[in-house]
């Protein structure tokens, strides 16, 4: 099967916004519907959010879906049904919910708006997990952590000097990846990753890529 490549450059990404929220879409979200903007295998929702102090913004979930939310500045509550919680930067949310359940996100604090990512994953098998936060630590550079790891998805992160090279392995089975640059500029597989944009590639079991700024942040989902 022969490589399929699409990058996602942050300028382009749809967007929703209030005087409390922003949310840029890599993917067709909401009002937000293109032909070329269709999900990524199970990853079926990528987006970039900020919340104003104080603020929420609720979704209800038109499937069954994993859900990951990465704080990048800040934190955010959560909650979907009965469970609430909170996640920072530097902790991973996983949430499973229902079709149809609730999805709360809130900005705690009364001062400063919060960034966070939110990835929705569909999941074919489902069984009821309540949500789970994860640490990670950012300090260890120049390798990639794994955030989690399930039949369904599997997530790395990592921090990066500058013209540091690196290179991925998808677990066995995997050919379907999407990355996405949090911080900095990377060359993942020979195409220029800049602030914010993602790059999605099928058929692929290993990747090469190189940091091209100090302290370059990138994410990595396996779906």
């Amino acid at each position: 099967m022969e490589l399929e490549a699409k990058i996602y450059l942050a300028e382009k990404r749809g967007c929703t916004q209030t005087q409390m929220h922003r949310s840029f879409h890599s993917f067709n979200f909401g009002t937000y519907q293109l032909a070329h903007r269709e999900p990524f295998g199970a990853l079926c929702v990528f987006n970039d959010e900020t919340l104003m102090p104080s603020a929420s913004v609720t979704y209800s979930l038109t499937d069954d879906y994993l859900v990951l939310l990465l704080p990048v500045s800040g934190g955010v509550n959560f909650d979907v049904g009965a469970d609430s919680q909170f996640v920072e930067a530097g902790e991973t949310a996983w949430i499973k919910g229902r079709r149809g359940a609730v999805l709360t996100i809130t900005n705690p604090y009364e001062t400063g708006s919060v960034d966070f990512i939110s990835a929705w994953i569909a999941e074919p098998e489902w069984n009821d997990r309540p949500p789970v936060t994860l640490p990670f630590d950012l300090t260890t550079i120049n390798t990639l952590h794994t955030l989690f790891a399930s039949p369904q998805i599997k997530a790395h992160i990592g921090k990066f000097s500058g013209r540091v090279d690196g290179s991925f392995k998808t677990n066995e089975g995997s050919t379907r990846l999407f990355a996405f640059v949090l911080e900095g500029a990377f060359e993942f597989k020979e195409r220029l990753l800049l602030h914010r944009d993602g790059l999605a590639l099928s058929a692929v079991t290993e990747a090469d890529f190189e940091a091209l700024s100090d302290g370059a942040i990138i994410l990595i989902l396996e779906v």
